[in-house]
C-alpha cells in the first residue's frame, strides 16, 4: 500500500475533496496531510499557475523526503525510517469524524497531521543507525522475516529485516529499548540502546524457537456434517503455507504454540469460516461450513469438467462491447429458457442486453444493472488483437446432456498486461461450469471481480465471491440446482390469536432470513439437514425451535409469541373548572397479556392549529436547483451525533406495496419527536435491497409550502406539497450515516446513525439542529444509487407533531410496570394556578411495550 496524502489549506482546514479512511486494507489513511489548496505550481512550457488538489500536496511530500535524504544519507533506501521519522514530526489535528486511533493521532482525516518540513529534516540530522542481525540460538540460523521496534518513549521506529536475518533502522538520537521478533520465535529484547548522531550501533538479538504443536480435525457441512474434501486450511497472516482437507475432510498442520485466525475454506461454493484457536499441545480443532444457496434453489460444487478446445471464433474485441449468439437449445436460467445471450468484453453473459452502465463488478443481487447474467469474472476487462473468443458444443456422451462452450484466453484487464484464461459451458439441463486456467494475481485471483449468477430482476443470486480473492490456479466450479427443502410456518399473537406481519425468522446456521407476510406466513428454503430458526418481532418474547429439513419437502414450524396487552380504561377525558382551579380525573392500565407491561406517559399540547397549505411552486426563493440524483453539495465537517428516539412513533404515511420503479419499495414511515429528538422509521417491502437503498427525506419545519425549496429540487414531484427547509441525505445510509442539511445555504447541521433491521430504516435527528421542536410536514423520495424509485407519499405530505410539556395538565405518575392481569390508576390533574378561563386541548399518549397498541392516545 503506498504512503497517502491528504490536502489541507492555508489555515490547516482539511479540504472537502481529500479523501479520508480507513483504507481497504484496515489502516488509517491518510499517513499525514500537506498544503493542497490554492497551491502556486509551475506549468509545463513555462508559467506559474495557482491549483488545488491532492496532486498539489503530493509533491509538498515528495520535497520533504528529499530535504530529510539529504540532511541524513543513511535514510536513503531505509523506506521505514523515513516515513516514520515525517509521521512523528508533524503537527497533530485532531478529527475523529472518520475514526481513527482512540487519541485522534492519527485518525482517518489529517493522518499522523500536516507535515513540518524544517522539523522533519531537524529530527534526521541529529539520527543515527541501529544495525544488527536476527538468528536462531539454537542453530544460529537467520530468521527471516524478522522485526525490529525500537522506543523511546515518545514513539516507537520499527523495520523489517533482510532474508538474511541482517537489518538497518535509522533512529533520531536518544536511549531506546529495543525489540526483535520472528514468527516462531520468543521475543528478544534489548534496552537502554544508545544512539548517537552519525554513528552506528550494532545490536545482535539471538531468539528461542517455541515449541511447534499439530491442530488437526475435520472439515465438514455445517447442517449435514458431510465432510468436505480438497477444503483449504490456514492460518492467516503467518508465513505458514496452507494445508488441503483429503477426500474425508481431514486436515494437519503444524504451528509454534500461540493464539491463531484459523480459516477453512473451499472456494466460494460454501461459506468460509474463520475461528480463533490457542495452541499449547496438539489440538483436535474441527470445522463446519455452512453450504450455500440461492432462493430459487442454486447451489455449487468443484466441477468434473475439464478444458475443452473449441474452434468457432466469435466477433467480439475491444473495451465494453458485446457481441450476440444463439444458443443450440432453450437453457434454462432462474425459471426461465433463452434461445439468445449476450457476451460482454468484460467477463459475463447476459440473458438481456447490456448497457455497461457499470463495468467494474458489483455486490449481487442488485437491481442495478446488468442483471439476469452469469458472471465467471465480471470486471473491467478487454479483448484486444492477443485475445481470443472462441465457442463450441460439447457432448461427452451421445445419450446424455449437451453444452454451449465458451472459451476466453488472453483477455487483458484493462489498463494493465496481466491476461486470463476462462472457459464456460452451458448444459441445457440448467447445470453452467465456469473454469480457470493458471490465472494469477489480477485479475485470475477474483480480488477485484464479481463471480456468481443473477436473476432477471437484480432480487435473488449466487454471490460465489465479491472482491475476494477466491480462486486459485486450474480450478473449476459448478453451479446448478441442488436438492432443498423448505421451512415454512405463520407466527401469531398469543394474545389474541391473529397474524404477527413483520416478523423475522432466522434460519441458522445458514443465516437465511424471512420477514412473515400479512397473514404471519413465512417461507424458508434451505438444504437437507440439521437447523434452527429463531423468531423476533417487536415487543414480542422470542422463540426458536430446531428442525430437520428433508429434501423436497416443507417443514411445517408455527410460532405464537408472547407480549403484553395494555388496555385502557377510556379513551378521552374532558372536564370543566373554574379559573386557578384544578380538577382531577382518573382512567386505568390493565395488561391483559402474557408478559410484563411497560408503559410510559407523554403528553401533546394541541392548543395550535398548523397552518393552510399551498401548492407548492417550482421556483421558491428565486432559486432552482435542477433534479439530480446523488448526495447533495454540503462539506462533510460536522462529527456524528449519536442520538436515539426512544417512540413512541405513529403511522405518518402508508404508500402502496408495488408503486415503485425499481427494487427499493417503500411502504410506510413512521415517526416522532419530543423536546429532543425526532425520530423516523422507514419501512420498506422484504424485496427491497436495504444495502442500496438511498434518497431523500425532505422536512417543512414550518409547515408552509410556500417557503423553503421545491421538493422537485430533490427529483420530487409537484405534487408533494412540502417547502424544504432541511433535508436528510440518506446517500451513505447503507454505511450506516445520515447527513442533515440546511436546504436554505446546504449547511451541513448534523450527522447521524442509521440502523437498518431487516426491511426498516430508522434514525433520529436532535431537533435543535432542525430549528427546534414543533410541528413539521415532511416527504420522501427514495431509491437506488442509479435513480429515484418510489416517492412517499405520492400526494400531500405526511405530518409529525412533537410530544412536549402540557403545562396546564400533569399526572401522579409517569411510568410504570405492570405483571399480566394487573391494573394501575392514573390521576389526571387539570387547570389550576396560572391557567385563566380558556379551552385547553391536549393529547395524554400511554407509550407501551405492546406490539398491537404500542401508542394510545387519550383525548384531554
Amino acid at each position: 500500500e503506498s504512503f497517502s496524502v491528504g490536502a489541507t489549506d492555508i489555515n490547516d482546514v482539511i479540504a472537502d475533496f481529500s479523501g479520508r479512511g480507513p483504507s481497504a486494507f484496515g489502516k488509517n489513511n491518510p499517513d499525514v496531510s500537506a498544503p493542497g489548496v490554492d497551491v502556486n505550481s509551475s506549468l509545463p512550457g513555462g508559467g506559474y499557475g495557482v491549483f488545488s488538489g491532492t496532486s498539489m500536496a503530493a509533491p509538498h511530500v515528495a520535497g520533504t523526503f528529499a530535504l530529510m535524504l539529504s540532511a541524513a544519507s543513511d535514510l536513503i533506501g531505509d523506506v521505514d525510517s523515513a516515513t516514520q521519522s515525517m509521521a512523528a514530526t508533524a503537527m497533530d489535528i485532531i478529527d475523529m469524524s472518520c475514526g481513527g486511533d482512540a487519541d485522534g493521532d492519527p485518525n482517518n482525516v489529517y493522518g499522523d497531521g500536516r507535515i513540518d518540513a524544517q522539523a522533519a529534516v531537524a529530527l534526521v540530522a541529529t539520527g543515527g543507525t541501529l544495525v544488527g542481525t536476527v538468528s536462531d540460538a539454537e542453530t544460529g540460523d537467520p530468521v527471516s522475516p524478522a522485526r525490529i521496534a525500537a522506543d523511546n518513549g515518545v514513539r516507537t521506529f520499527s523495520a523489517s529485516g533482510a532474508s538474511d536475518g541482517t537489518y538497518k533502522l535509522f533512529l533520531p538520537a536518544g536511549t531506546y529499548d529495543v525489540e526483535a521478533s520472528g514468527f516462531g520465535y520468543a521475543t528478544g529484547t534489548a534496552g537502554g540502546i544508545e544512539i548517537l548522531t552519525d554513528e552506528t550501533t550494532t545490536q545482535d538479538f539471538s531468539l528461542v524457537s517455541l515449541p511447534r504443536v499439530t491442530v488437526s480435525g475435520t472439515v465438514m457441512t455445517a447442517e449435514a456434517g458431510i465432510p468436505v474434501p480438497g477444503a483449504t486450511v490456514e492460518a492467516l497472516g503467518v508465513p505458514v503455507a496452507p494445508v488441503t482437507a483429503d477426500g474425508a475432510g481431514a486436515y494437519s498442520m503444524v504451528l509454534p504454540i500461540g493464539t491463531y485466525s484459523i480459516k477453512a475454506s473451499n472456494g466460494g461454493c460454501i461459506f468460509a469460516a474463520t475461528d480463533s484457536v490457542t495452541l499449547e499441545e496438539d489440538t483436535t480443532h474441527d470445522f463446519k461450513l455452512v453450504s450455500k444457496i440461492d432462493g430459487f434453489g442454486h447451489g455449487c460444487t468443484p466441477s468434473p469438467q475439464a478444458w475443452v478446445d473449441v474452434s468457432g471464433k466469435l466477433n467480439l474485441k475491444g473495451d465494453d462491447r458485446f457481441a450476440t449468439v444463439r444458443l443450440p437449445f432453450d437453457f434454462p436460467f432462474y425459471g426461465e429458457s433463452y434461445r439468445t445471450m449476450y457476451v460482454t468484453t468484460n467477463g459475463y453473459m447476459s440473458f438481456e442486453r447490456p448497457e455497461f452502465a457499470q463495468f467494474f463488478g458489483d455486490q449481487i443481487p442488485t437491481s442495478n444493472t446488468p442483471n439476469n447474467a452469469i458472471y465467471p469474472l465480471w470486471t473491467d476487462l478487454v479483448i484486444d488483437d492477443a485475445s481470443q473468443v472462441q465457442w463450441g458444443t460439447h457432448r461427452p456422451d451421445r445419450r446424455g446432456p449437451g453444452a454451449y462452450v465458451l472459451e476466453f484466453t488472453q483477455l487483458r484487464v484493462f489498463g494493465g498486461t496481466a491476461t486470463v484464461d476462462l472457459e464456460v459451458f452451458l448444459w441445457n439441463d440448467g447445470r453452467i461450469d465456469t473454469l480457470y486456467r493458471n490465472n494469477t494475481g489480477n485479475p485470475g485471483d477474483g480480488g477485484n471481480a464479481t463471480i456468481g449468477i443473477e436473476n432477471a430482476n437484480g432480487s435473488d443470486a449466487f454471490l460465489f465471491s465479491f472482491l475476494e480473492k477466491s480462486l486459485a490456479e486450474n480450478v473449476g466450479y459448478r453451479y446448478l440446482v441442488v436438492p432443498t427443502g423448505f421451512a415454512a410456518g405463520v407466527v401469531t399473537n398469543g394474545n389474541d390469536g391473529l397474524a404477527v406481519a413483520g416478523a423475522t425468522v432466522t434460519a441458522s446456521p445458514s443465516g437465511n432470513v424471512a420477514t412473515t407476510g400479512a397473514d404471519g406466513s413465512y417461507s424458508i428454503r434451505l438444504v437437507p439437514g440439521d437447523h434452527s430458526l429463531k423468531v423476533a418481532g417487536k415487543y414480542y418474547v422470542g422463540q426458536s425451535a430446531d428442525i430437520v429439513i428433508a429434501v423436497d419437502a416443507t417443514t411445517q414450524t408455527d410460532f405464537v409469541l408472547e407480549a403484553a396487552a395494555a388496555t385502557l380504561s377510556t379513551d378521552s377525558i374532558s372536564a370543566v373548572t373554574d379559573p386557578e382551579v384544578a380538577t382531577t380525573a382518573t382512567f386505568d392500565i390493565t395488561n391483559n397479556g402474557a408478559v410484563t407491561l411497560d408503559w410510559s406517559l407523554k403528553e401533546r399540547n394541541r392548543g395550535a392549529t398548523p397552518p393552510d397549505l399551498p401548492d407548492a411552486p417550482a421556483v421558491i426563493n428565486g432559486y432552482t436547483r435542477t433534479p439530480a440524483w446523488g448526495p447533495a453539495p454540503w462539506k462533510p465537517l460536522t462529527p456524528t451525533v449519536s442520538v436515539q428516539f426512544d417512540g413512541p412513533f405513529e403511522p405518518i404515511v402508508s404508500d402502496p406495496i408495488g408503486d415503485a420503479f425499481g427494487s427499493v419499495d417503500v411502504i410506510a414511515i413512521n415517526g416522532g419527536a419530543d423536546e429532543a429528538e425526532l425520530g423516523l422509521e422507514l419501512v420498506f417491502t422484504g424485496a427491497t435491497p436495504m444495502n442500496q437503498t438511498v434518497g431523500f427525506v425532505l422536512l417543512d419545519t414550518d409547515q408552509n409550502a410556500a417557503t423553503g425549496r421545491s421538493a422537485i429540487e430533490f427529483s420530487g414531484l409537484e405534487t408533494q406539497d412540502v417547502g424544504v427547509e432541511y433535508f436528510v441525505d440518506l446517500f451513505a445510509a447503507p454505511q450506516g450515516v445520515a447527513y442533515v442539511v440546511d436546504a436554505k445555504n446546504f449547511e451541513l447541521v448534523a450527522v447521524v446513525d442509521v440502523t437498518t433491521v431487516g426491511s426498516t430504516m430508522s434514525f433520529a435527528i436532535p431537533v435543535d439542529a432542525i430549528g427546534g421542536s414543533r410541528p413539521m410536514n415532511l416527504a420522501t423520495v427514495l431509491g437506488d444509487f442509479f435513480q429515484p424509485t418510489d416517492w412517499a407519499p405520492d400526494e400531500g405530505h405526511g405530518s409529525i407533531l412533537p410530544f412536549s410539556d402540557a403545562p396546564w395538565m400533569s399526572t401522579d405518575v409517569t411510568a410504570g410496570s405492570l405483571e399480566p392481569g394487573e391494573s394501575a390508576t392514573v390521576t389526571v390533574t387539570l387547570g389550576g394556578a396560572g391557567f385563566s378561563s380558556a379551552d385547553y386541548v391536549g393529547d395524554l399518549a400511554v407509550v407501551a411495550n405492546d406490539p398491537r397498541k404500542p401508542v394510545q392516545l387519550i383525548d384531554v
